[in-house]
C-alpha cells in the first residue's frame, strides 16, 4: 500500500510531530505533578499516556526528518513523496513505533475515565491492527470514548479549560479520521497534520492558563 505525501508538505510533518512531542512532554510533566499531589490513578494514566504518545511523536519526527534528508540525496521527486512502499525503511519503522505507542496511550486515556476503585483490566491488541488504515480506525475507536467523556465534562463544567481539552481530543480524533481517508485525497494528509497541531496547541493553552492563574494566586 502506498501513502502519498504532497511534495510541498514533505518535511513539514516532521516539524509538526516535534512540536506535538514537546507539548506532550510538558502535559505529561504537569500531569505527573498532579499525580504526585493527588495520587489519583487518572492523573497517572494521563501522565503515562502523554509520555508514550510524545515518545512516539519524537521517534516519528526523527525518522521522518531522516527520510527527508536521505531521499533528497539519493532519490528524485517521483519517488520520495510516499510511505509504506515495498521497501521497509527507517521512516516506516518510525511509523510502527508511533503506532504502537499511540494505541497504548489512547488506551490509557480511556482508562482515565474508569472508576478509581476496582481491579484494572488489561487488554492486548493484536499487532496486525497496526497498519495504516486499520491503525487509524482502531485509534479513532479508542479516542472516541475520551472525546465523549471530554464533551460530557465540558457540558457539566462549561468553562474555558474544559472547552480547550474537549477541542484537543476532538482534534486528535479528527487527525485519525482524515488520515484514514488519505488514500482518496493527498490534501487530507496536510489538513490532518494542521488539525493535530491545533489540538496540541489547545492543550498547551490549558497549561498556560492554569499556570498563569496559579502564579497570580501565589
Amino acid at each position: 500500500m502506498y501513502i502519498f505525501v504532497p511534495y510541498s508538505f514533505w518535511g513539514f510533518d516532521a516539524g509538526i510531530y516535534l512540536i506535538s512531542a514537546i507539548i506532550g512532554f510538558v502535559v505529561a510533566y504537569f500531569a505527573f505533578k498532579a499525580y504526585d499531589i493527588t495520587e489519583h490513578r487518572s492523573h497517572f494514566y494521563l501522565y503515562l499516556g502523554f509520555v508514550l504518545l510524545s515518545m512516539g511523536f519524537l521517534v516519528l519526527s526523527l525518522s521522518s526528518f531522516y527520510g527527508v534528508l536521505n531521499v533528497k540525496m539519493t532519490c528524485t521527486e517521483a519517488c520520495y513523496n510516499r510511505i509504506f512502499d515495498p521497501d521497509f525503511e527507517i521512516r516506516d519503522l518510525g511509523y510502527w513505533i508511533y503506532y504502537l505507542a499511540s494505541v497504548v496511550a489512547y488506551g490509557l486515556f480511556a482508562l482515565m475515565y474508569f472508576p478509581e476503585t476496582g481491579r484494572m483490566s488489561f487488554f492486548i491488541l493484536p499487532v496486525w491492527y497496526v497498519f495504516f488504515p486499520f491503525f487509524h480506525l482502531l485509534s479513532f475507536f479508542l479516542i472516541s470514548y475520551v472525546i465523549f467523556r471530554s464533551i460530557i465534562g465540558h457540558l457539566h463544567t462549561r468553562n474555558t479549560n474544559s472547552l480547550l481539552i474537549m477541542v484537543a481530543f476532538i482534534s486528535m480524533g479528527a487527525f485519525h479520521v482524515l488520515l484514514f481517508l488519505v488514500s482518496f485525497s493527498k490534501i487530507m494528509y496536510v489538513i490532518a497534520h494542521f488539525i493535530l497541531l491545533f489540538g496540541f496547541l489547545s492543550l498547551f493553552s490549558v497549561l498556560y492558563r492554569i499556570n498563569k492563574k496559579a502564579g497570580e494566586g501565589g
